[in-house]
């Protein structure tokens, strides 16, 4: 199960590939430190890794110029204990999480 989240990017009147590409890594990065954290709070030891596949679609649906980021992310995370994996289940993201993470970033 994964959690599916849209950000627009739409900041500049046309933004770039670069723009949209680190836009999206930067978003990406600041929800798995989210997870990162909520994992170390529930007792996972170590470092823990989740993931994420970020698709960016350029155009709305009449075909303007509106690019934004379908993103489906890992609903937990993973860490090492010895020698094997240990998946630890982290819930969704809520809205109000989303905004925090975002408000993180840009705040």
């Amino acid at each position: 199960m994964g959690v599916d989240v849209s950000v627009s990017v739409a900041a500049q009147a046309r933004p770039g590939r670069g723009v949209v590409r680190r836009a999206a890594r930067i978003f990406v990065e600041s929800v798995e430190r989210f997870y990162e954290e909520r994992a170390a709070r529930r007792g996972a030891c170590g470092a823990v890794k989740s993931g994420a596949v970020t698709v960016v679609q350029r155009t709305s649906g009449d075909m303007r110029l509106n690019p934004h980021l379908h993103v489906v992310f890992l609903d937990g995370a993973y860490h090492e204990d010895g020698t094997e994996l240990v998946w630890n289940e982290l819930g969704h993201l809520r809205t109000g999480e989303v905004g925090q993470v975002l408000e993180r970033q840009t705040g």
